[in-house]
């Protein structure tokens, strides 16, 4: 009887592992040095993303002055309009924003025909000067001879 009273000991099997080192996780200062790399990468990136949404914007304003310059072109042309000599500059509103337009008109060898250099910009002085425009194109407009009444007003 004292065999069963006499309790047993049940022996639990204990798994020792070696702690591989090549296994284990990344240390402090790898994952300090990574996360230095990524903050630059990204903040590299930030400033590009910010540079193209700024040529985006000034490639916008390019492209409208453009626009706004061949129309300008265009209405002299098919009114048949003779400019004056010399320099003229108008301030209008096209889509909501000031913009303005200078013109240059002088002589050529053909009596008939004057050279024209249009300018277009937006009218806003830029880091404390003048407005400065965004394209400018060379035309030459020749003179009609119907009557007295093709040559329109002055636009």
């Amino acid at each position: 009887m004292t065999d069963m009273m006499v309790p047993r000991t049940i022996a639990i099997p204990t798994i020792h592992r070696k702690v591989d080192k090549a296994v284990g996780g990344f240390t402090l200062l790898e994952v300090l040095v990574a996360l230095a790399i990524l903050a630059i990468v990204l903040a590299a990136s930030i400033r590009a993303i910010s540079q193209s949404a700024v040529t985006l914007e000034a490639l916008q304003d390019r492209t409208e002055a453009n626009i706004l310059l061949s129309e300008r072109l265009d209405e002299w042309r098919y009114a048949k309009y003779w400019p004056p000599l010399g320099e003229r500059r108008q301030v209008f509103v096209a889509n909501g924003r000031d913009w303005f337009w200078t013109r240059e008109v002088t002589v050529t060898p053909d009596q008939d025909m004057r050279k024209v250099m249009v300018k277009v910009g937006l009218n806003q002085a830029v880091d404390g000067g003048e407005a400065q425009s965004l394209v400018s194109r060379i035309a030459y407009l020749r003179r009609f001879h119907e009557t007295a009444s093709t040559n329109a007003s002055n636009p």
